[in-house]
């Protein structure tokens, strides 16, 4: 039986009532948007996969004007401002591990394609 669903214990529930990301509930937060990768996680199709379409071309983007180390700084309060969005959207989500949240993926390819630059696309892809 779920956390939630245990009527025995007499404690609150740590998560609301399960929801789904929506357009609406993303744009109601900043942790929101930020933890649904700025939309990318509501696809209906392979969230996680878009997240990291949607970093890899962010990525590209933004390196032509960020550095090496302003890439250290952007990564390491990415990964603060990261946890605490997808802890506040997760609980309000009423889900430990929903599938929209895809913000975690988006870091980490972003250190991916970090340490592996300057790659070609096969490099990358690799």
């Amino acid at each position: 039986m779920s956390p939630r669903a245990d009527p025995g214990d007499g404690a609150a529930s740590a998560l609301p009532p399960a929801r789904r990301a929506t357009v609406r509930f993303m744009v109601v937060h900043p942790a929101h948007w930020i933890a649904l990768g700025f939309g990318s996680g509501l696809s209906p199709w392979a969230p996680g996969t878009v997240g990291t379409l949607w970093a890899w071309l962010a990525f590209l983007v933004l390196d032509r004007w960020v550095s090496d180390a302003q890439w250290a700084l952007v990564l390491l309060g990415g990964f603060a401002v990261a946890w605490w969005a997808c802890t506040r959207t997760a609980r309000d989500l009423g889900s430990s591990d929903p599938g929209a949240i895809v913000f975690d993926e988006v870091l980490a390819f972003w250190v991916v394609l970090w340490l592996v630059m300057p790659a070609g696309l096969l490099g990358q892809t690799a």
